[in-house]
């Protein structure tokens, strides 16, 4: 039988990563990874829940454009809410995986990975909310 993995729980290793102080790591690399891991999060569970709901992913621009597109087309609020936070993280995501300088107003700092941290949080409570909405998912 296999164990499926629970995609949320790579924001309490993003907790993890900026608060343990006896982690023996690079600190800013710690808050790359943190970023990363907590919009993985957010996007693989959303992403897990459109499959649940047989929506369409369209990923001919990649897959996190098509999940993000789905929740911001939705005519749910809450669900266009998440869309607008995945967007949001995104962003951060790419300046901490892809870029050695911060880029634009998406820094890598201790503040960046607590605040992302903090909305995939929010994200994850309205996928939760969003789960238990009736169907059809539009």
């Amino acid at each position: 039988m296999t164990n499926l993995f629970v995609w949320a729980e790579y924001n309490e290793l993003a907790i993890a990563l900026i608060d343990d102080p006896y982690l023996n790591a690079p600190v800013v690399a710690c808050y790359r990874a943190a970023i990363s891991r907590a919009y993985y999060a957010a996007f693989r569970t959303a992403h897990e829940q459109l499959k649940g709901y047989g929506v369409y992913v369209d990923e001919s621009e990649g897959s996190h454009v098509g999940v993000i597109q789905a929740f911001l087309h939705s005519s749910v609020p809450e669900r266009q809410e998440i869309g607008a936070l995945l967007n949001l993280l995104k962003t951060y995501r790419v300046a901490a995986d892809y870029y050695s300088e911060p880029v634009d107003r998406f820094g890598v700092g201790h503040g960046d990975a607590e605040f992302c941290v903090t909305e995939v949080t929010k994200a994850l409570g309205l996928l939760k909310q969003s789960g238990s909405l009736p169907r059809p998912w539009y």
